[in-house]
């Protein structure tokens, strides 16, 4: 008999698992960002991963990727940057000009 549900440990489970976590995390920081808690969203960020954080900031509406980006640490900033894609790093560049 099979299951259907996947082993806890194979690389399946933890694919969702991960991805999950990480719209759990975009809907945190989404809902902070729209209740102006900025603490609130740059303590979120804190223990996620560089390029989970570009992810997270890739799916907001992009008026608050900007604001999202802006919460973190210069370092930190510039090596999630780096994982954004193409678009979006555009799109946060026309942000910092407003």
């Amino acid at each position: 008999m099979t299951s259907r549900f996947p082993n806890p440990g194979s690389p399946n489970s933890r694919s969702a698992s991960h991805s999950e976590l990480q719209q759990l995390v975009q809907r945190q920081l989404q809902a902070l960002l729209e209740q102006e808690n900025f603490q609130g969203a740059k303590t979120l960020l804190v223990s996620v991963l560089p390029a989970d954080i570009a992810e997270v900031i890739a799916e907001l509406p992009e008026e608050m990727q900007t604001i999202a980006f802006r919460l973190l640490s210069k370092d930190e900033a510039i090596e999630v940057f780096e994982y954004l894609d193409s678009d979006v790093q555009q799109s946060l560049l026309a942000g910092f000009n407003k």
